[in-house]
């Protein structure tokens, strides 16, 4: 009964969405951050243990609240935009975002490289890579959990395959990535979450664990790594950034799994420190070392 009661919410939403006009969408999205924001205490309390974590006494608590309600903010834009763009065609999505450095991606795919995009739950991470996979015509497989709710899933996966993703299902991951790229495809990750197994690295200068899978398939399928993230500029407004490629064939010293992987989450750190707003804070991301920090 829940998960049916969400997703006729769900449906009730997109419609809202579909035949209002789009100032008044805006409004309504604001709206809900301002409420969540207000009324969410547990993930609040994770932001905020998150950023003092990172922070410190480098910002005040009042920054850090500001950061807080900025982040669920671009959550709920994302949840607008996962909306909206199962509606639109692919001209109307191309509208809304510009790229910066995409002759990186259309060089890779001149030269025959396979490729691995990792990305993070930052800025508008809901338009990165079906904006990516449409503008050059890839299908690209993406790890994922899969939602509890059935229904809204295959909503969820439809809505994706619509705009060139494939899910790969994140108890099958390895498998689905060696396939996905053994079929001519390309694989996107989203390295920022927390896991159990991987390289002991520094993500925002704190000691955690991070997947090192993005770096075992490039050696293994000599593929570029192409880190990609989206800052949000305003309403329906994005910028997609690609970062310069991490090439596992220059990468010199001795561990390649422990250099790609820094590499790749240097990158993540230093944009997140540049624009803290843009990241999705509300999750347990350092609770292998400091778990203690969440209760």
């Amino acid at each position: 009964m829940r998960d049916k009661i969400l997703y006729y919410i769900y449906v009730i939403f997109n419609t809202i969405f579909k035949i209002v006009p789009k100032i008044l969408s805006k409004f309504i999205v604001d709206a809900f951050s301002w409420l969540v924001f207000i009324f969410d205490f547990k993930h609040n309390k994770t932001a905020m243990a998150n950023l003092n974590l990172v922070f410190k006494d480098k910002k005040t608590k009042k920054e850090k609240k500001r950061i807080i309600f900025n982040s669920y903010k671009t959550l709920a834009y994302n949840m607008y935009e996962l909306l909206e763009n199962q509606n639109l065609p692919k001209d109307e999505i191309f509208k809304k975002m510009r790229v910066v450095n995409g002759e990186i991606i259309s060089d890779a795919l001149k030269n025959r490289r396979k490729i691995i995009f990792i990305t993070a739950h930052y800025g508008g991470w809901e338009l990165t890579l079906p904006g990516i996979a449409l503008m050059y015509n890839m299908k690209v497989g993406v790890v994922n959990k899969r939602m509890k709710n059935p229904y809204i899933q295959k909503i969820y996966a439809i809505a994706r395959e619509k705009n060139n993703i494939t899910m790969i299902d994140k108890s099958f991951a390895a498998k689905g990535m060696f396939k996905t790229l053994k079929d001519g495809n390309q694989v996107a990750i989203v390295v920022d979450q927390s896991i159990s197994n991987g390289v002991e690295i520094e993500f925002l200068g704190v000691k955690e664990i991070a997947t090192d899978s993005a770096a075992r398939l490039a050696i293994k399928f000599n593929a570029l790594i192409i880190p990609i993230l989206t800052t949000k500029n305003s309403w329906r407004e994005y910028e997609i950034t690609i970062f310069e490629v991490i090439d596992p064939l220059k990468i010199k010293e001795e561990d390649k799994i422990y250099a790609i992987t820094k590499l790749q989450n240097d990158i993540i750190t230093t944009q997140i420190l540049k624009q803290p707003n843009h990241w999705l804070w509300q999750h347990k991301r350092f609770r292998k070392y400091n778990s203690h920090i969440y209760y």
